[in-house]
């Protein structure tokens, strides 16, 4: 731990001088290592100030007849005899100078006080700020987006006793009530209070009043002389104000430590406003323009308690609802769900090194597409295709290259063109070129149409660059704009036909299915494993296809007890209403299709999406009935992430999942049932929690009843789990 605070202030001169606060003890080593360290990471002080209280005076003394300190500071800042400058304060917190205990001046000492409490307040983070999802709601049931938290400035003993020098004028008339409107400032009032040495072995009482109780609960001040009552902070004056109209208690008495706005004649001592950015605000309910802006949905924390903390985190449930299911989307599916466009685990090229999470087969689609497309795809040609343009380049995969073909078809009698792909490009083939196209059937991220830019910087300055994406799955519209900024520099252009944000999957990213294939694999004939229990033959061939490397439309989640393949009913009430045949449909377009409806909600803040930046917030049981389906509720189980299954984070939670899963276990050998396995699976593997209770609940029900085997063996393991 540090002896001494140091920081730097304006001075008179052009350069700012160090001041180092030793109030505890002055020790000539730690005095030239902080200034050394001072001295390498900025220019050099104009003066240093070195300050203790008024019993080290003698001490700060002897520090100008240590010759090795002498010596060691006129290396590094100058001669010691007009640069090295100690001083004390008294127990009036009045400041001198110690070679000849003239005052030192009010303006300086002004200076000295509040750069130092600036730096503590930036350094310990005094402002607690919101972010773009949530907003607070303060004790005076003001909504702000930043309030003060005096709290977290009081970390460091050196640092408390600083601060702790501006209390010390409040305490000559020895107040021996004290009221503090948080605890956590009680701190900074003993340590003033032991600094002032008035007491002597006594202390006044210091008693917490928890801020706005006192107005609202008329709590018992002694309204009398000898009481004094202090605030730790404000960004409006609004306590104080409350305060004064309440009691007897002059404006003297009140006293607001940190501020940075005050109302008519109150008091403060530390002006903060100097570090509150200009768009941190404070308003009524009614004119809070967080709660009014309702496409940003700012989630509102309420501050509570004597410690200014955020509220308790609470839990909550959501239900899944139709209309959660956007216009937007519901246009996409229509076009290109179950027509074997959506597919899952696929790579996009042989040449790829991973698979594609969400895979689009743009070159099935351009074989057939909407008019609508094939209109907007001619438009988009006619309106920003350049007429130098020398060369049209499609990205290294089918799709890109099925794009690039129906281009040609569109621009067929410039015979100017030359037509190629990213791999085919050698050495210099680029440099001074033309204006250039280049083509992607399908982005996930940009990174390629990025690198493509790259390799793109030598062609002709006249030139322009069209980048043509045919599919997006860019996961946000954020990360979208800044690829298009980023592309569109230098005057370039990017067109996106078709748009479907979905999470980015990539291959560090442990799914579902690495965790299944984890778990079934330690059983699969590994001599090496150590399990000596053997997998059910259907688990079996579960392994053989994960580990195989599964890929395609329908393979994507655990069959039905009896060895069916899960798949659509007749309704499915996210597509009601649209022109797609749920018989053709494939488990990867039904996945697809939750998928984008649970990354649209985690985009949602409120209390009507999944976001979770303060809050719990679980997808509802009553989902798991209302979506009866088997297929259904398998995708809600893979989608889902482990925290928005995590029903034991409430005992209410997990009795209505349990009551769930024990419908769906009971009713294995019909529809409702029919997810049975994936259910079992998703708590074998922890992506689908409940208490131990209810899990043991669940495992003693079955333990004796006549299942089939593969559900038996998915019961022992999870049984396993609670030993």
């Amino acid at each position: 731990m540090s002896q001494c605070f140091a920081f730097r202030f304006e001075h008179r001169e052009s350069r700012p001088a160090l001041l180092i606060s030793c109030t505890t003890t002055v020790v000539p080593d730690q005095i030239i290592k902080t200034i050394k360290a001072d001295v390498e990471n900025n220019l050099l002080p104009s003066a240093v100030y070195v300050l203790s209280t008024d019993s080290q005076r003698n001490t700060l003394l002897s520090l100008l007849n240590d010759t090795s300190l002498m010596s060691e500071f006129d290396s590094f800042v100058g001669d010691p005899a007009q640069k090295f400058i100690p001083i004390f304060f008294n127990p009036s917190g009045e400041f001198f100078f110690c070679r000849d205990e003239s005052p030192v001046s009010l303006t300086l000492k002004n200076n000295i006080l509040q750069a130092g409490m600036l730096r503590i307040f930036k350094t310990r983070q005094g402002l607690i700020s919101s972010s773009p999802n949530f907003h607070f709601l303060k004790p005076s049931n003001d909504h702000c987006n930043a309030f003060i938290r005096a709290s977290n400035l009081l970390v460091a003993g050196e640092e408390v006793a600083f601060l702790a020098i501006s209390l010390l004028p409040l305490l000559k008339p020895q107040p021996n009530r004290i009221y503090v409107d948080t605890s956590s400032i009680s701190y900074l009032v003993c340590k003033a209070v032991l600094m002032s040495g008035r007491y002597g072995g006594r202390v006044p009482l210091i008693e917490s009043y928890e801020s706005y109780t006192a107005v609202n609960q008329s709590f018992d001040f002694v309204e009398a002389p000898e009481s004094l009552v202090l605030i730790s902070a404000t960004t409006s004056g609004g306590l104080a104000s409350k305060i004064l109209n309440g009691t007897t208690f002059p404006n003297s008495q009140v006293v607001t430590l940190f501020y940075s706005k005050l109302i008519g004649d109150q008091i403060g001592i530390y002006d903060v406003k100097d570090a509150i950015p200009a768009e941190a605000s404070s308003a009524k309910p009614e004119d809070c323009a967080d709660c009014a802006d309702c496409a940003r949905g700012s989630r509102l924390i309420k501050i509570v308690g004597d410690q200014f903390l955020p509220e308790t985190p609470t839990n909550a449930q959501l239900i899944i609802k139709k209309t959660d299911f956007t216009g937007k989307r519901a246009k996409f599916f229509e076009d290109f769900a179950a027509k074997g466009l959506l597919q899952w685990r696929k790579a996009s090229d042989i040449r790829a090194d991973s698979k594609e999470h969400f895979y689009v087969d743009v070159g099935l689609y351009l074989q057939a597409p909407t008019e609508e497309f094939s209109g907007e795809f001619e438009k988009a040609i006619k309106k920003y295709f350049s007429r130098d343009v020398g060369k049209v380049i499609a990205l290294d995969d089918p799709g890109s290259t099925a794009l690039m073909e129906s281009l040609k078809s569109i621009v067929s009698n410039n015979e100017n063109i030359t037509w190629s792909r990213m791999a085919d490009l050698v050495g210099d083939s680029l440099n001074d070129a033309a204006s250039v196209v280049v083509v992607a059937g399908a982005i996930t991220s940009g990174r390629k149409l990025l690198d493509a830019s790259r390799r793109l910087r030598c062609i002709a300055k006249s030139s322009s660059i069209l980048y043509l994406v045919g599919f997006s799955k860019v996961p946000s519209m954020d990360i979208l704009d800044q690829l298009r900024k980023d592309l569109q520099l230098g005057g370039h252009t990017l067109i996106i036909l078709r748009e479907c944000p979905l999470p980015r999957i990539v291959a560090q990213i442990k799914t579902a299915w690495d965790a299944e294939e984890f778990h079934l694999s330690k059983f699969a004939g590994d001599q090496l494993s150590g399990e000596t229990v053997e997998l059910p033959a259907a688990l079996t061939e579960r392994v053989v296809a994960l580990t195989g490397e599964a890929e395609g439309s329908n393979d994507l989640f655990l069959k039905t007890t009896s060895g069916d393949t899960l798949k659509l009913r007749n309704t499915f009430a996210f597509w009601s209403g649209l022109n797609i045949d749920n018989q053709q449909a494939t488990q990867a377009d039904v996945y697809w299709t939750i998928q984008s409806i649970l990354h649209d909600l985690r985009a949602k803040p409120d209390e009507n999406g999944l976001a979770s930046i303060y809050h719990s917030t679980v997808i509802s049981p009553a989902c798991f009935d209302r979506y009866n389906d088997g297929v259904i509720q398998a995708c809600l189980l893979r989608a889902a992430t482990p925290t928005e299954l995590n029903y034991s984070i409430d005992n209410d939670f997990s009795q209505k999942m349990t009551d769930v899963l024990i419908s769906v276990i009971e009713n294995h050998e019909n529809d409702q049932g029919e997810a049975a396995l994936e259910f079992l699976m998703a708590l074998w593997i922890d992506r689908l929690q409940i208490t131990k209770d209810h899990l043991r609940n669940i495992t003693c029900k079955f333990k004796s009843s006549q299942m089939p085997e593969d559900i038996r063996f998915l019961l022992d393991q999870i049984e396993l789990k609670l030993q």
